[in-house]
């Protein structure tokens, strides 16, 4: 496998730097979400903020007022103006969700590092402009990691200062506006959430901790998925993608690309439910305090969805008129019956192929759900501000 087309992006974060060297499969990242909500509910029951009583009454109230549900819905439960973890359904979801970010992005990390090697070896690249060409933008693109992991304490501090901003406009607020005693609002008092500072409890530690490494995690995809978008559109007149109609698994040797494109898509919409899970929490303007995370999601999400989709389209659009074309000459050509049945059937294959050959059911439906959770969140955002 050519080396001069590998991508060193695992010099974004060491723990998956050394997974990867000893050729894991990165299942073992599958446990951090018991690890995280373990952690969480150890420190709420230290502090006595795992639970409360008639909790499921209550989380028929805030259910209904997160969903803007008939009033008479759970209209006899009781009420409380203590938010204990069990109750924070919109907090437990985030976390569940961002839990799993590191995984991805693993797996992610594992197709990008080889793609281009890979579709080398199954002969479904050609070179317009010389392999040369996309060698040099495969080192530049690999100086670009070595200069970025340089700077990862910075990109962790932006973490963290991301996740006090949060923390910051819940204490000088009330948690969840939408909820309330009585049903119509006024939220909770900061004091007598779970994961609040003058709370007395030590949850606020992981709430702190956890959704420092998370947020660090969505910024170390950004960073690193962002540049590899980016060669992809420098290389899009340096190489031309075919595929492999001898290939019987589905996708046409594009196998890598599908595994890399169904985890940054998925990604994607882990982030903006999470976002969406977060800004239910926050007082006043949620959008100004989600500012550094919003923004990177605003920005990058048309790029992960729309470049990858354009450029393959494009490039397996042209290989198939083009193949099609030769074939048909050769046909047409007067050769012998068995070359022309041959000719025929490789036909019938590259007709066979889609104009996504990545695609499948799977991806189809993650990149729908992606693209109207993107959707979603932005006419969300914009009705916030205005």
């Amino acid at each position: 496998m050519a080396q001069d087309l590998r991508l060193d992006v695992f010099q974004g974060d060491t723990l998956l730097q050394r997974l990867s060297k000893k050729n894991s499969s990165g299942n073992v990242l599958l446990l951090l979400p018991v690890l995280t909500l373990g952690t969480l509910f150890l420190l709420a029951r230290l502090g006595d903020e795992l639970s409360q009583p008639n909790l499921i009454g209550l989380l028929c109230r805030d259910v209904k007022a997160y969903v803007s549900a008939n009033e008479r819905l759970c209209a006899s439960a009781p009420s409380s103006e203590q938010m204990s973890l069990l109750r924070d359904l919109p907090l437990l979801l985030t976390i569940l969700l961002l839990s799993f970010t590191p995984a991805l992005m693993f797996r992610q990390w594992t197709g990008i590092e080889l793609f281009l090697a890979s579709m080398e070896d199954r002969q479904i690249l050609a070179w317009p402009k010389g392999r040369a060409v996309v060698a040099q933008e495969v080192l530049t693109c690999n100086a670009y990691f070595r200069r970025v992991a340089k700077w990862s304490t910075a990109a962790l501090g932006f973490s963290f200062l991301s996740v006090c901003i949060v923390c910051k406009a819940l204490a000088v607020g009330r948690v969840y506006p939408v909820l309330g005693v009585t049903g119509h609002g006024t939220g909770v008092e900061y004091s007598s959430w779970w994961a609040g500072i003058s709370s007395g409890g030590w949850a606020w530690v992981g709430y702190v901790g956890w959704g420092t490494l998370f947020v660090y995690s969505v910024v170390l995809q950004n960073l690193y998925g962002g540049r590899v978008v980016l060669l992809l559109w420098r290389t899009r007149n340096a190489i031309s993608y075919a595929a492999d109609v001898d290939n019987f698994d589905g996708r046409y040797g594009w196998s890598d690309v599908r595994k890399i494109l169904l985890c940054t898509w998925t990604a994607i919409i882990i982030h903006g439910i999470s976002m969406a899970m977060v800004a239910i929490s926050l007082p006043g303007r949620p959008a100004i305090y989600l500012s550094p995370l919003l923004f990177q999601w605003l920005v990058t999400t048309p790029f992960y969805i729309g470049i990858p989709v354009y450029l393959i389209g494009r490039n397996i659009s042209r290989w198939k008129a083009t193949e099609l074309a030769r074939l048909l000459q050769v046909q047409a050509a007067g050769s012998t019956p068995h070359q022309i049945s041959a000719a025929g059937a490789v036909a019938d294959r590259v007709r066979r192929v889609r104009v996504n050959p990545y695609a499948g059911m799977a991806a189809r439906t993650v990149y729908l759900l992606g693209f109207i959770s993107s959707l979603t969140v932005v006419i969300q955002i914009l009705r916030i501000i205005y």
